[in-house]
């Protein structure tokens, strides 16, 4: 017998045996073996034909080896190729990063040539379209591959443009005859990266028919708000700021309209989450840069090398910060799905981290202006090397942008926000008159003893909430079914007569409040429970858990349960009604209330 492959077509083989003399059923059975042990792959739902002379089999291929031909294939053909849940982060979409970061560097040392409140203002519109244009090619490289075939070829043009953007970045301000020329090429380099975007990610797109929908909505609103980019190039002085705040005003409100109206999709939020704080991390490095622009090649003396080690303190704490809640946001996304995932990720990550950005090069221009006075003082006397508005307001006034940005991003994506980091921006910006008349060596170590004391706190109440948490025990039962969501599920209380009702809320999404009366030991039983105790930081991945929610209390006082659960894209917030805790003669488990939602 003999086997040919007659048809491949994307992810699908057509097998075909031929075998005269046998009949029809052997030979459609051994084209059937013969399919899935040669390319690893599975039989289809699709009918199988069958005649005297041969069999088909319809397979689908699966394995990396099937999926890397697939993937070539689809380079040859000039297709594009469609992300799947795990995809990540590419080499060269991190190589694009560092070009935005070139960007940044460029729109640090325009402000920092002449600081002055004007120049923070022209520099954050221009961080604003750098940060529009990063943004875009996230959003399509979470669509589709951008390191292959067209894609590539695309991209690589919009990086040239962006490059381009970022030498002429620290003239296109000037005023006078002969000076528009930066600003038009600025502009001109800004629309070749969004029109590329657009095609890229309306090609990529070919059978979508929301997200073509989605993607000519935003291209009206797009090209909108070139007509004032335009005209703020022409112009000029202080005609440019209006027009471009105009320009961005249009852009933004296009983007919003279009995802409320159609929604951006959201393929792989594992890539969504990476590309996001890979380039924030790569952007706190430029903190780190600002300290050799800041000295120069004058000689190191040691108040520069504190001035140093105090800058890679303050990074540190930064990072510290975002990276201790970054992975329960990236999981709250992937638990999300559809419309509401494309919503999350627009507001979480490409809102919320704009000024988490903003904020670190704000951050960069205030400690390079600090070790430029202290390269540059001859008296060698700190004392007198106070800071000016301008520096002051760009180091405490960045910290403090930084965390509300942090505080933005986990009220949005995980919906949880410590107490210490809602004050946390306005107790930096009370230091900034403190900073104004300080040496600047002194202010940058107030700066750097405040952060140290926020993530302390942090930490030391993180650790407080897990002491006295529950510990998980042995899974149980067999894995939870959708029924068992249901309201009235008897699983979740060892009483069989459960007392629950339901109240839908007018707005939002339905929250349902469910009074639990249990005896003794109150336990929570449920095999695919995502857990998490006194603290929503660290959401358990593994699903088999079983839950205890009274462990051997102390007599005469009723045990305090609060915390999240996350079961099957359903939250579940457990809390014990204050009147419980005042009375020690009742249980949190014979009145807590559990509000799904």
């Amino acid at each position: 017998m003999r086997i040919n492959v007659i048809q491949e077509t994307g992810t699908a083989i057509r097998c075909a045996s031929r075998a005269p003399g046998l009949p029809p059923n052997a030979s459609h059975d051994h084209a059937q073996n013969v399919c899935q042990s040669r390319f690893h792959a599975e039989p289809t739902t699709h009918p199988t034909r069958r005649t005297s002379a041969q069999g088909y089999v319809n397979c689908r291929k699966r394995g990396a080896a099937n999926d890397e031909d697939e993937v070539m294939g689809q380079i040859f053909r000039s297709r594009p190729v469609v992300t799947e849940e795990t995809h990540r982060t590419t080499l060269f979409e991190i190589f694009f990063d560092l070009v935005f970061v070139f960007a940044l560097i460029r729109v640090t040392a325009f402000m920092s040539a002449r600081p002055a409140p004007v120049t923070l203002a022209q520099g954050f519109l221009v961080l604003l379209l750098l940060w529009i244009s990063w943004l875009v090619y996230s959003w399509l490289g979470n669509y589709a591959r951008t390191d292959v075939g067209p894609m590539r070829a695309g991209t690589t043009v919009a990086m040239a443009a962006v490059f381009l953007a970022a030498l002429v970045i620290p003239n296109v301000w000037g005023s006078g005859s002969g000076t528009s020329e930066p600003r038009l090429i600025l502009v001109l380099a800004y629309i070749v990266v969004r029109v590329i975007h657009l095609a890229l990610y309306y090609w990529a797109a070919a059978g979508d028919r929301r997200t073509r929908r989605t993607i000519r909505l935003y291209a009206l609103s797009t090209a909108l708000s070139w007509i004032p980019l335009v005209l703020g190039a022409v112009f000029g002085g202080a005609a440019q700021i209006l027009f471009w705040t105009a320009a961005l005003a249009v852009d933004l409100a296009g983007g919003v309209v279009a995802s409320i109206l159609s929604g951006w999709p959201v393929r792989s939020p594992g890539h969504f989450m990476e590309r996001h704080s890979l380039v924030l991390i790569i952007a706190l490095g430029e903190s780190l840069v600002s300290v050799g622009a800041g000295v120069g090649a004058e000689m190191i003396r040691r108040p520069i090398l504190l001035a140093a080690l105090l800058t890679l303190a303050v990074t540190v704490c930064l990072y510290r910060l975002y990276s201790e809640n970054a992975a329960t946001a990236g999981e709250a996304l992937r638990m999300e799905s559809g419309l509401r995932r494309g919503r999350l990720a627009a507001n979480a990550y490409s809102v919320a981290h704009f000024p988490l950005i903003a904020g670190t090069i704000y951050l960069a221009l205030g400690v390079e202006q600090v070790l430029a006075r202290l390269a540059h003082d001859q008296s060698h006397d700190t004392a007198d090397l106070r800071l000016d508005w301008t520096p002051a307001v760009a180091l405490f006034g960045g910290t403090a942008l930084y965390l509300a940005g942090r505080a933005t991003f986990l009220s949005l994506s995980i919906r949880s926000v410590p107490p210490g980091q809602l004050l946390a921006p306005g107790a930096v910006l009370l230091l900034l008159p403190a900073g104004r008349f300080l040496p600047g060596l002194v202010a940058l170590g107030l700066l750097t003893a405040f952060l140290v004391v926020l993530v302390s706190n942090e930490a030391v109440s993180k650790r407080r909430q897990g002491s006295g948490a529950p510990r998980a025990v042995a899974p149980r039962g067999p894995p939870a079914r959708r029924d068992d969501l249901r309201i009235g599920a008897s699983r979740y209380h060892h009483d069989p007569r459960p007392s629950i009702w339901m109240l839908v809320s007018p707005i939002s999404r339905p929250r349902v409040t469910m009074t639990q009366r249990t005896p003794g030991d109150h336990r929570l039983r449920h095999p695919s429970i995502y857990q998490e105790f006194a603290s929503s930081t660290a959401i358990t991945r593994r699903r088999h858990r079983s839950v205890t929610s009274s462990p051997h209390q102390a007599p005469g006082r009723s045990p305090t349960l609060h915390g999240w659960f996350l079961t099957r894209g359903l939250r579940m917030r457990i809390s014990c009604p204050r009147s419980d805790r005042r009375r020690p003669d009742r249980r949190c488990g014979q009145a807590g209330r559990v509000r799904l939602g």
